[in-house]
């Protein structure tokens, strides 16, 4: 059985925001099914999942080295949000809101070190996630 190793919570410096790259309202279920079936991971990549109602589901422990951000696993967490935000789509409304919230309540909690960035910012190879519309839904 694969399993994600784990790290200390000192070694996080990023909240990293992620699109599925789909348009359509995957489930966390749906996600991980991916993940482990087509590429072969331990579960779902992610440690956040926020559906198109706003609902945010947490599918990875913090201290989980989940696969998100390729080479930079180990000082990243990821939050997804299902949909496709290429072309000008944007999340819904609430999407939007309930990220805002996590991270408001993940920055009271952690250290303020933490940055919040999309994928397309960190990565070590060229991505276009979480879309083109980001800067106008960004996390403040």
């Amino acid at each position: 059985t694969k399993r994600y190793q784990a790290r200390p919570l000192a070694a996080i410096k990023y909240l990293v925001v992620h699109h599925s790259g789909v348009d359509v309202d995957s489930t966390p279920k749906e996600i991980a099914e991916y993940h482990v079936d087509v590429k072969g991971w331990p579960g779902i990549g992610y440690h956040w999942t926020i559906s198109r109602d706003g609902m945010i589901y947490l599918t990875n422990y913090l201290g989980t080295i989940s696969y998100h951000v390729a080479q930079r696993n180990y000082e990243c967490v990821g939050v997804c949000l299902p949909g496709d935000f290429r072309e000008g789509r944007k999340p819904t409304l609430a999407q939007v809101q309930s990220l805002q919230q996590l991270c408001d309540s993940l920055i009271s909690e952690w250290p303020p070190e933490w940055q919040v960035v999309g994928h397309k910012e960190i990565a070590l190879k060229p991505t276009d996630c979480p879309g083109d519309t980001f800067e106008q839904w960004r996390p403040r």
